[in-house]
């Protein structure tokens, strides 16, 4: 377990093992002082080999043939480091708890032997930023055969219903790509357009609230400006579009006092600042109704 609780995972560097895998095998390691001795020849190899690289560059350079032997040339430097030792063996990642693993190596481009110094860090990490789970993510070589990948993943944040099409998003309003919904059904539901960038709000200003959050059934955008709020008994509760948290804390202080969601209502309507007006059910309203005297 890496440092914040964050997950340290060693995917296979085979090109379509982790394709096969989901969560990615497992890579062949070294004895630790083997590896340190293979490590320490692999640089003695690379210097001696560097130096016949970089005649040859500087020829080439002054004879004006670089341009046109750049793709030998390259081919021939990654030739050299692979035969000192500088070559993928093994890729680490950090922070993955839900992206597949063959995402992760497809993004990367890279497979067991391939030369390490071929590896675009920069490229990879945005390819990486493309799979719609990763918020942000970096790619390092550890000289001389790991690549190591750091990222942090998206954290579901609500179901989005818009129209008649359903989806998962973050915080962010960003839709996360599941197998099923049904994976999720502890999620709050929000319903409209433009619910998606705006739930956040919302959701952070139940969390202090968790006795009424947690008899949401959906909230749905109004007019894009506010919400009302559908409970589990069916009563609506109508929200301001300014203090959210504000009003949310006068129901809650209701409810503790007076139970007022569970009386014969059909909605409570926060929208008129320290105000709260509710709405009785056609039966509790005509029970209130002073009777008329027969003639």
């Amino acid at each position: 377990m890496a440092a914040g609780g964050c997950r340290m995972r060693q995917l296979s560097a085979e090109p379509d093992a982790g394709r096969r895998r989901g969560s990615g095998g497992t890579s062949v390691r070294r004895k630790p002082m083997a590896r340190r001795q293979a490590a320490a020849l692999r640089m003695g190899g690379l210097a001696l080999g560097g130096i016949a690289v970089f005649g040859l560059l500087a020829a080439l350079w002054t004879s004006g043939t670089l341009t046109a032997a750049g793709r030998g040339i390259h081919g021939a430097v990654m030739s050299l480091t692979v035969a000192a030792g500088f070559s993928v063996q093994e890729v680490l990642v950090e922070g993955r708890r839900s992206v597949d693993g063959g995402a992760i190596m497809a993004a990367l481009g890279v497979g067991r032997g391939d030369p390490i110094f071929d590896l675009d860090p920069d490229a990879a990490q945005a390819k990486l930023l493309d799979i719609p789970w990763i918020k942000s993510a970096s790619v390092e070589r550890r000289l001389p055969d790991t690549v190591f990948v750091r990222i942090e993943e998206r954290v579901p944040l609500a179901l989005w219903q818009s129209n008649q099409s359903f989806s998962l998003i973050d915080r962010e309003g960003h839709v996360l790509p599941v197998p099923s919904l049904a994976d999720y059904p502890d999620l709050p539901m929000v319903v409209g357009g433009d619910a998606a960038g705006t739930a956040a709000v919302l959701i952070d200003a139940l969390s202090k609230t968790p006795d009424i959050a947690r008899r949401i059934r959906s909230a749905m955008r109004v007019g894009g400006r506010r919400w009302d709020l559908m409970l589990d008994n069916h009563v609506t509760v109508k929200l301001p579009d300014g203090d959210v948290a504000a009003a949310l804390a006068r129901l809650d202080e209701a409810q503790r006092k007076d139970s007022v969601l569970d009386r014969d209502i059909v909605a409570v309507d926060l929208r008129l600042g320290d105000r709260m007006v509710i709405q009785l059910t056609p039966a509790a309203a005509a029970q209130r109704a002073p009777s008329k005297d027969k003639t």
